[in-house]
């Protein structure tokens, strides 16, 4: 392999006794319960990057979710085993492996994501007074997005008719990043709208575009940044959801979003109208807009100026 990351260790956890020539798997059906952790521990900012993958129950009927040695809180369902006993009716719905491919998916999301959120803390964007809060809300959001995608497989298990369909659009939810995911599930929304058994799905999947959305705008504040265009972005978003006004709901959701990551950044401190356009921009467009007209008089006035006799 040559270097051996967290993504390959998840791999190597769906693998099965045929697959290893016999040697005991992670995940078989002879143990009910089969729950994995994977652990990285960086050799810098150990006391706050040192984290954990978890598999709440089989890893072929599982989405691994993130939690940071920092964290001061876990999303509740795994707390009570809940998200436990949902992966354990996937395991017996869908059986081993057939799941693998999609939840890859949303795992390669959470780990880009993760790997962006930690490089901030790396190249000392956030403060450290805000390490704990804000890796515990990134975190919890993606274990909360997980359960979500999760029910998501076990209604779809219901369906009598289109299932085939639908379990293809909603393979594809999931894309690279929390950005690309979020127009990968507007456009599952689109379709969905034209399968009238599909509601549940679909509302499961308005929730988690809600949620990163969210999760984004709670990280912000964490940090005690200003996000005022966020939130009314977000609230607008919010409303034309519910409303099933999805073009526009899915565009104020992704300005929301784009402001929160530019504030979180430093790029922005909530200098965006609801049109995206910086407003300093503006006024710098405005002064440019007289400096060019006064040039422009000057320069007719010159031109025309009576001739002396």
């Amino acid at each position: 392999y040559g270097s051996i990351n967290v993504q390959d260790m998840i791999f190597f956890s769906r693998l099965h006794k045929e697959d290893l020539k016999d040697l005991r798997p992670m995940c078989e059906d002879l143990y009910q319960y089969e729950a994995v952790a994977i652990y990285k521990i960086p050799s810098k900012n150990y006391e706050t990057l040192s984290m954990g993958w978890f598999s709440p129950n089989h890893a072929c009927s599982s989405i691994y979710v993130p939690f940071h040695i920092c964290n001061n809180d876990i999303y509740e369902p795994y707390k009570t085993g809940e998200a436990a006993e949902i992966c354990l009716e996937l395991l017996t719905i869908y059986g081993h492996g057939f799941l693998n491919e999609s939840f890859s998916k949303t795992e390669t999301v959470f780990l880009n994501e993760i790997d962006l959120a930690e490089n901030l803390i790396i190249n000392d964007i956030i403060s450290k007074q805000k390490i704990d809060d804000f890796l515990t809300i990134i975190d919890i959001g993606m274990q909360r997005q997980a359960f979500l995608t999760e029910k998501i497989w076990i209604e779809l298990a219901k369906l009598t008719k289109n299932k085939e369909k639908i379990q293809e659009i909603i393979k594809e939810i999931w894309s690279e990043n929390y950005f690309s995911s979020l127009k990968s599930m507007k456009n599952s929304i689109d379709i969905l709208t034209d399968f009238d058994d599909s509601n549940l799905i679909k509302n499961y999947i308005l929730e988690i575009t809600l949620d990163i959305c969210k999760t984004r705008l709670d990280a912000v504040e964490a940090l005690d940044k200003s996000c005022h265009d966020a939130i009314e972005n977000y609230n607008i978003a919010k409303s034309k959801i519910n409303i099933k006004d999805y073009e526009q709901g899915f565009m104020h959701l992704e300005k929301s979003y784009l402001q929160c990551e530019q504030i979180i950044k430093g790029q922005l401190t909530n200098d965006l109208d609801l049109n995206g356009i910086q407003k300093n921009e503006k006024i710098d467009a405005f002064y440019i807009f007289l400096i060019i007209f006064f040039v422009i008089i000057i320069i007719t006035a010159i031109a025309f100026r009576p001739k002396k006799p």
